[in-house]
């Protein structure tokens, strides 16, 4: 089970995951995405990972999706503070390469906001 609290805070959504990410949990998760990709006054979605036991590849390709369509208007899906375990996993996968890890919230950078 995935428990899910989304924040707006300006042009950043931040989504404070909890629980176990498959296939089977992420219908709450895609709708949220969806939501936020949508919204031309969203800059930033901050998924905070700190509350996430396991993720499996079905997930990575969805934050990876959701990702490519921010960044095509400008905006940028982060990950917060995923535990080491999660860390490995997307080290192994260049998942890293492409989403940008950030381990403290006052790392995050400002979201921009729409002019």
């Amino acid at each position: 089970m995935l428990d899910l609290l989304r924040t707006e805070e300006g042009a950043r959504i931040l989504i404070t995951m909890t629980g176990v990410a498959n296939l089977r949990s992420t219908g709450e998760l895609k709708r949220m995405l969806v939501e936020a990709t949508e919204d031309s006054g969203i800059r930033q979605v901050v998924l905070d990972m700190s509350g996430v036991d396991m993720l499996d590849s079905a997930v990575l390709g969805i934050l990876l999706a959701h990702h490519q369509k921010l960044q095509r208007r400008g905006g940028e899906l982060v990950l917060l503070s995923p535990s080491e375990e999660m860390s490995d996993l997307l080290a192994m996968t260049d998942l890293e390469q492409l989403i940008p890890v950030y381990t403290t919230r006052e790392e995050l950078p400002s979201a921009v906001q729409v002019a």
